[in-house]
C-alpha cells in the first residue's frame, strides 16, 4: 500500500510514485511512465519541460531520458521510479 514519507527518509531501493505537480524528491531511475514531462531548470537552466521515458537514451546520466533528478519538477503525467 503506497504511503507518503518525507524525502529525507527515502532510501536506495524505495519505489517512488510521481504525478504532475510533484517536486522530484531524489535522483530517480524511471521504471514506468505515462506522459511524463519534467522541468529541470534548477539544474540545467533550460526553462522547457522534457518528455521522459524508461529508455536509456544517452551514456551521460544527465542527458538520458530515464533519469529524473532531485529538485526537478514533474509538470505532467505520472511515473513509477526507484
Amino acid at each position: 500500500m503506497p504511503r507518503r514519507i518525507p524525502a529525507a527518509e527515502l532510501v536506495i531501493g524505495d519505489i517512488v510514485l510521481l504525478k504532475g505537480g510533484d517536486r522530484i524528491p531524489a535522483d530517480l531511475r524511471l521504471i514506468q511512465t505515462s506522459g511524463l514531462k519534467v522541468e529541470s531548470s534548477s539544474l540545467t537552466g533550460e526553462p522547457d519541460a522534457f518528455e521522459m521515458s524508461v529508455a536509456h537514451t544517452h551514456d551521460e546520466p544527465h542527458e538520458s531520458k530515464n533519469l529524473a533528478f532531485n529538485t526537478s519538477q514533474c509538470t505532467e503525467g505520472s511515473a513509477v521510479c526507484v
